[in-house]
């Protein structure tokens, strides 16, 4: 994907569109369309190119942001997340037949909707299971990164620092949902608070990796399956 994401919003709430949009645009993707209802979703999915979609479950009219789900999901593969202030066992079960690519519960951050959007175009393939790079964290906003520049990732927390060959990003995201959804012929976890992209590593051992000089630890629970990838040429 050479462009910015496009991005639908489907929100019946002015503020909360309004708060959405503003971050959505600060972290490098394309809002592609505003929808409050039922109807007004389904026109521009006709109309506007989207990537992926944000959806309210309730929008104040018969039909929901479920029902809207429901059509995206009869028409072809785009990924929606849902977001909602309903968490209770009744809306998940209406909501789990549509596969939904994320669930988020208001109120939310920034982090929470980039985290939730990267991680749902992975899965999907909108971004070519993030082979051609993705958009982190550089103090001003979101910038986009080559996943060949990611050297490793070092898990603080709730925080994940991730080395590149110019910077460190910071966001917040654990170290196993962040690579979840990575290629998995490039990148493997060495520890429980270290990954590595396989084809950055200068020399190892049982115990140890060196990457671009840095030496990471390898955890036990980790070893063998290292090994065999090394050994293997990746």
């Amino acid at each position: 994907m050479n462009h910015p994401p496009n991005i639908l919003i489907v929100e019946d709430e002015p503020i909360i569109a309004g708060f959405i949009r503003k971050e959505l645009r600060a972290l490098g993707y394309h809002v592609s369309g505003h929808a409050r209802s039922h109807r007004e979703a389904l026109n521009l999915l006709e109309e506007v190119p989207v990537d992926l979609a944000l959806i309210d479950i309730a929008l104040g009219g018969k039909r929901d942001g479920i029902d809207v789900a429901h059509v995206i999901r009869e028409r072809g593969e785009t990924p929606f997340i849902f977001l909602t202030s309903y968490a209770d066992p009744a809306t998940i079960e209406r909501a789990k037949p549509t596969r939904p690519a994320g669930y988020v519960v208001k109120p939310f951050t920034a982090d929470d909707l980039y985290s939730s959007i990267e991680l749902a175009l992975a899965a999907s393939g909108s971004q070519r299971a993030m082979n051609d790079g993705i958009f982190l964290p550089d103090g001003y906003g979101r910038v986009r990164v080559d996943l060949d520049q990611i050297l490793f990732f070092e898990s603080n927390r709730m925080y994940l620092e991730i080395h590149t060959r110019e910077r460190t990003h910071v966001l917040r995201s654990t170290l196993s949902n962040f690579l979840e959804k990575l290629p998995e012929d490039r990148f493997v976890r060495i520890h429980r608070s270290f990954a590595v992209q396989i084809g950055h590593v200068e020399r190892w051992n049982r115990t140890a990796v060196w990457v671009k000089g840095k030496e990471l630890p390898v955890g036990r629970t980790y070893q063998s399956g290292l090994m065999e990838r090394l050994q293997n040429g990746g």
